[in-house]
């Protein structure tokens, strides 16, 4: 990925701060995404945003969560910050709008300073960095995977999750850590859908075949659209190959792509046994293929390209609402299936009363 790796330390500020400065994404205590929630995980502080619609707050029923994860930057690289990823990825609004909750994450600083305190998650071979006696490459500093999975347990608690539909989406290396959650946690994620960004690490051996969405600009500076050659992270899969390994790991592998000419796009899709997996290609669209890329303050169309001329995130949740995890039905004597409030409580709880997972006491 050293075209990746590259842009990232060229298209940012080139201000320096020295190692121990306070993080560049700003964290107020309440922001247009609701408030913010800050934990100790693995010695170090975590935070996010929580939005829960009043329709929502107001009702009994449970709901879906969609976790929203930012790019690689800061407040002056990028825009790739919580607070800032709540303007420009139309998530807020279509929580108000279809009535689910949605959480927005802060990364850790990467571990190296190159363009002052950046930001980024652990999404395997992208996008925190390092410097040591082995050279530039990716570092592997932060479990990022596991602070997820304690954020979403946190949010389930304390509000109306239904943990058969939580859905994760996010923007570039927010995009590429959504892809490692469902490669490693497919037990908590139902679906994916996200924007510019490839699966850059392992899939675990427990992986269950889920949904995955990807959408693309053909124009993308950053994440380039097709494939390239590699460097210190690895080689840029491109965005048809990255569809063709999620086919694989869902059961099609070597199967051919379908495409469909949708007038602003080109759709490309398998489907698996009923998992159906999809790339939106848009042509001519760059790194920002939301439709007010704009809303981030940092967004430049000289050097970022265009944004999508329509309502992309309107694409992503008519793909993953659908998606739902199955819960098992066969239950031992004095047990009864859980529903969605209470297996809640079976992924991030435990009852007096032992019964096998995905069942309750009677």
């Amino acid at each position: 990925m050293a075209k990746l790796s590259l842009l990232i330390f060229s298209l940012g500020s080139t201000s320096a701060q020295a190692p121990g400065a306070a993080p560049r994404c700003a964290l107020p205590a309440v922001s247009a995404g609701g408030p913010l929630t800050t934990i100790t995980h693995g010695g170090s502080t975590r935070s996010w945003y929580t939005y829960v619609p009043a329709s929502v707050a107001n009702a009994q029923a449970v709901v879906p969560l969609v976790v929203d994860l930012h790019g690689y930057g800061s407040d002056y690289a990028f825009g790739g910050c919580a607070v800032i990823e709540q303007k420009y990825s139309g998530w807020l609004a279509k929580a108000e709008e279809f009535g689910f909750i949605v959480v927005w994450p802060q990364a850790a600083v990467e571990p190296i300073s190159v363009q002052g305190l950046n930001t980024a998650w652990n999404a395997g071979a992208c996008c925190r960095f390092k410097v040591d006696i082995e050279g530039y490459g990716p570092s592997d500093d932060v479990d990022d995977v596991s602070f997820l999975r304690e954020m979403v347990g946190q949010v389930a608690v304390d509000h109306p999750v239904d943990t058969n539909r939580i859905y994760f989406s996010g923007h570039s290396n927010g995009c590429m850590m959504a892809q490692r959650m469902l490669a490693e946690a497919s037990d908590l994620v139902a679906a994916v859908a996200c924007f510019a960004g490839y699966l850059l690490a392992e899939l675990s051996s427990g992986y269950a075949p889920r949904p995955v969405m990807t959408i693309q600009g053909t124009a993308d500076p950053t994440v380039p659209y097709t494939a390239s050659v590699g460097g210190p992270t690895g080689p840029n899969p491109g965005a048809e190959q990255n569809l063709a390994g999620w086919g694989g790991f869902n059961g099609c592998p070597g199967a051919a792509l379908i495409e469909t000419a949708l007038g602003s796009y080109n759709l490309h899709e398998l489907d698996c046994n009923g998992v159906v997996s999809k790339l939106v290609e848009l042509p001519g669209v760059g790194h920002y293929p939301f439709a007010a890329p704009e809303e981030n303050p940092l967004y430049n169309a000289t050097i970022n390209g265009l944004g999508a001329s329509f309502d992309t995130t309107q694409l992503a949740w008519d793909f993953v609402r659908a998606a739902s995890i199955a819960v098992p039905i066969a239950c031992p004597a004095d047990c009864v299936p859980a529903d969605a409030r209470q297996r809640r409580q079976l992924l991030f709880g435990s009852f007096l009363v032992e019964c096998p997972k995905g069942c309750v006491p009677a």
